[in-house]
């Protein structure tokens, strides 16, 4: 039990062992699985609220697997952020190419901006690390209209 940001009391569950999400995961379709996370991802989103980016990492999963393409990268960003802040290179890094990924699944509109974002987020990351080769990468895949 624990108290939400409006100070109501909320119950979180966790299964004991990857296993038994395992089975659940088998006895359900597809697309039910979708629509379950895109669920808990919005009750979370909810119970949080969309500024405690402590949370971004688990908003960021079960959207992505809700197939919220916009929300998941709206929370990628903020969780590789936290990761840089904890000096986690290889996570941060991994949840911005799982953000990249997903931008051209957005609409057209949003894909060019979303990206160059992105890359601006991993290219200030790269030079902390003294990344040049992870620079002049991100530098040679900004898109010329940026």
């Amino acid at each position: 039990m624990e108290q939400g940001s409006q100070g109501e009391v909320v119950g979180r569950y966790a299964f004991r062992h990857a296993l038994y999400a395992e089975v659940i995961y088998q006895r359900l379709f597809p697309s039910e699985i979708v629509r379950l996370h895109l669920l808990i991802g919005e009750s979370l989103e909810k119970l949080y609220g969309e500024n405690d980016l402590n949370y971004a990492a688990e908003l960021a999963l079960h959207f992505e697997k809700g197939w919220d393409w916009t929300r998941a990268i709206r929370y990628l960003m903020p969780a590789a952020a936290n990761a840089s802040h904890r000096f986690a290179n290889r996570q941060t890094n991994d949840y911005l190419l799982r953000a990249l990924s997903m931008v051209e699944r957005l609409p057209k509109e949003r894909q060019m901006e979303t990206h160059t974002n992105l890359l601006k987020q991993s290219t200030a990351i790269k030079q902390r690390s003294s990344d040049t080769a992870g620079i002049k990468a991100n530098l040679e895949n900004m898109p010329t209209n940026a």
